[in-house]
């Protein structure tokens, strides 16, 4: 994320189906949305695809650890 961020796509439904409702860039992935809106529409039933490339300073394995509600 050092080049400004994961670029992300926000869909108003739980599989990712069709265009994206928000296309951006999440300066992190590190969210609690709470009772709020994700999506200009949706607060509940939406799902995200992020993309992002991790340049690892070492040629060894790594783990990504990740804390989620209702799905990973």
């Amino acid at each position: 994320m050092q080049l400004g961020g994961v670029y992300a796509e926000y869909f108003n439904n739980v599989f990712m189906d069709g265009i994206p409702e928000v296309s951006k860039i999440d300066k992190t992935i590190d969210f609690n949305w709470g009772n709020g809106l994700i999506t200009p529409d949706g607060a509940d039933f939406v799902s995200v695809r992020w993309y992002t490339k991790v340049k690892a300073p070492f040629t060894e394995e790594y783990t990504f650890i990740i804390d989620a509600d209702d799905g990973v």
